[in-house]
């Protein structure tokens, strides 16, 4: 922002109003929860598969976010951009979050929903999974991710499947 509208730009104001906005927003209007969310986190708690999130959102906002959806009490661990040195698309939040839940990167699946978290994702080792949000990946995150569904609803027999050690049954 600074660099389209100078080094004047008021960004402390601009990111309390824009923080104001977006609370204001979705105590109004709530949080959807994207297709096949509710049933992935079933589907892990009935096999007592250990998950967390990673999200560049910082911590409380993220719980805010997870409370209005109704799924807070389905998350033990979850990891704030806030709460690591480096930011996405460094590793650093993945692999912080694969300590909390006592799992090696390197036995991991990352969801992620962006570019610049698949980056992340990838680069600390683990298996990533794209669903991509508003938009669709370019031909190095094609490269990057190891699969790309459309939704939670498609990625899941997969990750089932890689989670039991078998084949899965259409990985993109």
């Amino acid at each position: 922002l600074r660099t389209a509208l100078g080094a004047k730009f008021p960004m402390a104001a601009f990111r309390e109003e824009l923080e104001r906005l977006w609370e204001e927003f979705i105590h109004e209007n709530g949080m959807p929860l994207k297709p096949g969310i509710k049933q992935a986190l079933n589907t892990l708690q009935e096999h007592s598969i250990p998950y967390a999130i990673a999200t560049s959102t910082p911590h409380e906002r993220a719980r805010l976010s997870l409370k209005i959806a109704g799924i807070l009490d389905c998350f033990d661990v979850i990891v704030g951009g806030d709460q690591v040195s480096n930011g996405k698309p460094a590793p650093d939040i993945f692999i912080s979050a694969a300590e909390k839940i006592s799992i090696d990167p390197s036995q991991c699946i990352a969801v992620e929903d962006s570019a610049v978290g698949t980056r992340a994702a990838t680069s600390a080792g683990m298996y990533t999974i794209l669903i991509p949000d508003l938009k669709q990946p370019d031909g190095e995150i094609r490269e990057l991710a190891h699969e790309i569904h459309q939704s939670m609803d498609h990625a899941l027999p997969n990750i089932m499947a890689l989670l039991q050690h078998t084949k899965p049954s259409n990985l993109s």
